[in-house]
């Protein structure tokens, strides 16, 4: 007999990371009763915002009231959103049913983990409100969680837009690259107006770099095109 178990887990685990949930459909011998799909892990943690692999591995631990019980088959859905889950739709991957005792470390074998959220959120790159074909960029980068560095870009139709940034326990680093034909707004994480270089020198001393305002841990930079390397001490 067949007893399938379905749980999910919303890790962000995209090599850039989109919100994704794992489904695992589990079949075993025996009786179904209190049997329980616990721990789903990627890359060994729970629900991890941000993930540097391309094929990250699932793990999952087969939790049961009765002795002797074990995985004897199982099947994997991912999907972008919990809505397409639901709706039996896991645009990301479907794994079909697999027989396999394997619980550790499945490695995952979808489409490419890379989106659009990537660049946008965690890098940080918009077209201002007000912007025709990315003349107006808005750099916003988004240290969260556990994330140390980010590196992406976009190719405008004004040319190509980069965001990288690490974070070093209180150092946060930026490095930026805009077209030609376009400016742009830096949302710089800071702790203060003071701690923010340029290349290493102070903002206020550098051409072409204007000065906004500071607000919630926030310096606000405008900037023309060109090649940058941003600084700022973080909390």
């Amino acid at each position: 007999m067949y007893y399938r178990q379905v749980s999910k887990n919303s890790s962000m685990f995209r090599a850039a990371q989109l919100s994704a949930l794992v489904w695992v459909t589990l079949a075993h011998a025996g009786t179904t009763a209190n049997l329980k799909v616990k721990s789903l892990r990627t890359e060994y943690r729970q629900n991890p915002f941000g993930l540097d692999v391309r094929e990250p591995r699932l793990s999952w631990v087969l939790e049961s009231a009765h002795r002797g019980e074990k995985q004897t088959a199982c099947e994997i859905r991912v999907a972008s959103s919990a809505e397409l889950l639901a709706r039996g739709k896991p645009d990301l991957w479907a794994s079909g049913k697999v027989s396999s005792l394997q619980s550790q470390n499945v490695t995952y074998a979808g489409q490419p983990l890379v989106s659009e959220w990537f660049y946008k959120v965690l890098a940080g790159i918009n077209p201002a409100p007000d912007a025709v074909g990315f003349d107006k960029i808005l750099i916003k980068p988004q240290p969260v969680g556990d994330l140390k560095w980010v590196k992406a870009h976009y190719d405008s139709a004004r040319g190509r837009i980069v965001s990288e940034w690490e974070k070093r326990e209180n150092e946060f680093d930026l490095r930026l690259s805009i077209p030609v034909g376009a400016t742009a707004t830096v949302f710089l994480p800071a702790q203060d107006r003071d701690s923010v270089r340029e290349s290493g020198k102070p903002v206020d001393n550098v051409a072409g770099v204007q000065f906004l305002r500071f607000e919630k841990d926030t310096a606000l930079l405008a900037i023309p095109s060109g090649q940058y390397r941003f600084s700022s001490i973080v909390k």
